[in-house]
C-alpha cells in the first residue's frame, strides 16, 4: 500500500438495544434490558438487584448507546452464560451520577432483598409495578468472597422452581389479556363473582386493618373437572406456560395468615374482616417468595395466578359451542 493510499475503516453502530436502553434511561431515569434478547423488562414480573457492584460504571452524564454496548461487551461471557442476568441502568439524584451496571432477575422479593443486604445494596426494584423496596443499608458496596456468576448462581437457588402447566380460564367475554386488576369483578347477570374474593379484594383499603388481595385469576387445571360457576361463563382461554405454585400448607402462607389475622384482630377486625385479611397476607407473603400463584390441597384442580396473562387465541374457545 501507497504512503498517500486512503483506507475507510468501518465502525459499528451502536445496537438497537443500546439506543433502546438510553432512551429508556433518558425517559424514566433508569432501564433493565436483556442482553441475550434485547427485551425491554420493564413491566415483567421480576424483582432487580445489583449483583456486581464491583463492576458498576459510574458516569457524571447519561450513558451513550456507545457506553450501553461497551460494558455489554466487556461482561459477555457472564451475560450470556447467566440467563437470570441483565443490563442495568439507573440515575442516582443523591450524587447526580449515572450508574451502568450487571443486575440479577428473581420472581423473589425476598430472595432479592437478601442478596442486596449481601452486597450493601440501598434497595431492590420490582419491575412488575416500579416499586422500590429499600434495605436500611447505605448503599456501600461490602466486600464479598463470592464471585458475580456465584451471587447469580445463589439468586436462582432462592427463586421457587417452575414446570410447566396447563390449564382454563373462564370468563363472561373474549379477552386478549386476562388482568388480575379484575379480581372480585362481577360478571355478567348470569356469571356472577366466584370464588368469594369480592369480598375481600379491596378490604385493606376499606378498613385500614391490613393489606388488600393481590391482583389475579383463577384458572382449572388440566384433566380437573371445572366448577359449575365456571362452566356458566361463555368463553374459555387456555393458560399454559412455566409457573412456580405453592399450596396453602405451605410455611409462608400459614405464617402470613397468622400474622394477618393478628394484625387486624388488634386492630379491632370482627372474626370474618380479620380472616378475609389474613387470606390476603398470606397471598402477599407467597407472591414476596416468588410464586407465581398457589392452591388448597383440597381443591388442587383450582389454581389462582397472580397478574396478569396474556391469551393465545389458537387456544382460546367459545365454551358454548
Amino acid at each position: 500500500m501507497e504512503p498517500n493510499d486512503k483506507t475507510t475503516v468501518a465502525i459499528a453502530e451502536p445496537s438497537q438495544m443500546a439506543h433502546e436502553a438510553v432512551a429508556e434511561h433518558l425517559r424514566t431515569g433508569g432501564s433493565t434490558f436483556d442482553p441475550r434478547s434485547g427485551q425491554n423488562l420493564a413491566g415483567s414480573r421480576h424483582h432487580v438487584v445489583t449483583v456486581a457492584p464491583e463492576h458498576s460504571v459510574a458516569l457524571n452524564h447519561p450513558p451513550t448507546p456507545e457506553e450501553h454496548d461497551a460494558f455489554v461487551a466487556a461482561h459477555h461471557e457472564l451475560l450470556r452464560s447467566r440467563t437470570n442476568s441483565a443490563v442495568g441502568t439507573f440515575h442516582n439524584p443523591e450524587d447526580s451520577m449515572h450508574y451502568i451496571e450487571i443486575v440479577g432477575l428473581t420472581p423473589s422479593k425476598n430472595a432479592a432483598l437478601e442478596m442486596a443486604a449481601h452486597l450493601g445494596e440501598g434497595h431492590v426494584h420490582n419491575l412488575a409495578n416500579d416499586e422500590k423496596t429499600s434495605t436500611g443499608a447505605k448503599a456501600e458496596f461490602r466486600a464479598s468472597d463470592s464471585t458475580p456468576e456465584e451471587r447469580l448462581r445463589h439468586l436462582h437457588s432462592q427463586s421457587p422452581k417452575r414446570e410447566l402447566y396447563s390449564g382454563t380460564h373462564f370468563s363472561d367475554r373474549k379477552l386478549d389479556v386476562i388482568e388480575g386488576a379484575r379480581r372480585g369483578e362481577p360478571g355478567d347477570a348470569k356469571t356472577p363473582a366466584s370464588h368469594s374474593d369480592a369480598a375481600r379484594v379491596h378490604l385493606g383499603t376499606k378498613t385500614g386493618m391490613g393489606p388488600d388481595a393481590p391482583a389475579g385469576f383463577y384458572s382449572v387445571k388440566a384433566g380437573h373437572p371445572a366448577p359449575p360457576s365456571e362452566l356458566a361463563k361463555p368463553h374459555s382461554h387456555q393458560v399454559r406456560g412455566q409457573f412456580a405454585f405453592a399450596s396453602t400448607e405451605h410455611p409462608e402462607f400459614k405464617r402470613g395468615y397468622a400474622e394477618g389475622v393478628q394484625k387486624a384482630a388488634l386492630a379491632g377486625a370482627d372474626p370474618q374482616t380479620a380472616h378475609h385479611l389474613g387470606l390476603n397476607t398470606a397471598e402477599h407473603a407467597l407472591q414476596d417468595e416468588g410464586y407465581d400463584g398457589y392452591y388448597s390441597p383440597k381443591h388442587n384442580g383450582l389454581r389462582f395466578h397472580f397478574g396478569d396473562h396474556v391469551v393465545s387465541h389458537a387456544h382460546s374457545v367459545d365454551a358454548k359451542k
